[in-house]
């Protein structure tokens, strides 16, 4: 049932991804290494690049501090040395992987491989080791393929929720944890991707008509206090600055006309300054569309790092 489910998930998110107009968001897992998971500090970040790497050579996106995380817990097995000149390092290790939410703490797959090193070193031969694992192994594909089914488990039960959560920061103006909250519904889930990309044209939308009111009322009361040339130059600045989608377009357009006028009255010439161009409907989504993955971005950024729970070994 869960691979049915992955497969028509899938399937219907490439399907809505040729008939519209913006870019989709694979599912975004993160690399993490505990502290107690046995490895030497030296080889923490050969490691790290190893799960990063088998994140996205699984198809999912590798980005920092997500809910999701693979991680790993390293035993050595063996520690050998070749009676060769000069002598060679030989380390068996175990390496048992983990996917899951670690913020909840919850399992979503497991899996334990076992590589060998050589090298000149022991930390040469340890390294080689964690490289060895290939992400092509057909154990390790097994596992990533649930880790991903178990995910848009989550999404599907738990988007809703997610939507609801940004549809409150957007009544509290909150608009970046909006845009935060709603970047992390995947493309793998088409419905709620698609319900998740609607609220973020409406929240953008809302967002650039809050700006574009206040640009023309500055605007305006520049030109009421000047009615001269510099006041007309400062205004039209301002007025260049409004966003077309804005609903306070068609009153910035309007008192452009009226202070173009009103220059070309006072000193005989015409008023070069000009506001932004409308553009057509799938242009203006995609741009909203990528307005709000940099503002979720962003936003992202200044999220406190995240505490994960990690209790699978």
């Amino acid at each position: 049932m869960k691979k049915l489910l992955l497969v028509l998930c899938i399937a219907a998110s490439a399907a809505i991804g040729r008939g519209q107009a913006y870019d989709t968001k694979a599912i975004a897992a993160s690399p993490y290494i505990a502290e107690n998971s046995g490895v030497p500090a030296s080889a923490e970040n050969v490691l790290e690049t190893k799960l990063r790497n088998l994140i996205n050579s699984s198809g999912m996106v590798s980005d920092p501090n997500q809910r999701f995380i693979l991680t790993a817990k390293v035993n050595p097995l063996t520690e050998d040395v070749t009676p060769t000149t000069p002598p060679k390092y030989v380390y068996t290790l175990s390496l048992n992987l983990y996917f899951g939410d670690g913020i909840s703490g919850k399992l979503f797959s497991s899996s334990s491989f076992e590589t060998k090193g050589v090298g000149n070193t022991k930390e040469k031969a340890y390294l080689a080791a964690i490289r060895a694992l290939s992400p092509n192994d057909p154990a390790l594909k097994t596992m990533l393929n649930e880790a991903q089914e178990n995910v848009i488990e989550y999404y599907l039960s738990q988007g809703p929720s997610i939507i609801k959560q940004a549809e409150a920061a957007m009544k509290t103006q909150n608009y970046d944890e909006a845009f935060f909250l709603l970047d992390q519904i995947p493309s793998a889930c088409p419905a709620l991707f698609a319900q998740a990309n609607n609220l973020k044209m409406k929240v953008y939308e809302t967002l650039i008509t809050e700006e574009g009111n206040r640009e023309l009322a500055e605007a305006r009361a520049i030109w009421n206090a000047g009615q001269d040339r510099e006041a007309a130059d400062r205004a039209g600045e301002i007025l260049a600055r409004i966003n077309p989608q804005s609903h306070a377009y068609k009153e910035a357009q309007a008192l452009h006309s009226q202070i173009a006028a009103r220059v070309k009255a006072i000193d005989n010439r015409e008023w070069n300054l000009t506001l932004q161009k409308q553009k057509d409907d799938t242009a203006v989504k995609k741009a909203s569309l990528q307005a709000a993955k940099e503002i979720a971005v962003a936003q992202a950024k200044n999220q406190p790092k995240t505490v994960y729970r990690v209790y699978w070994w």
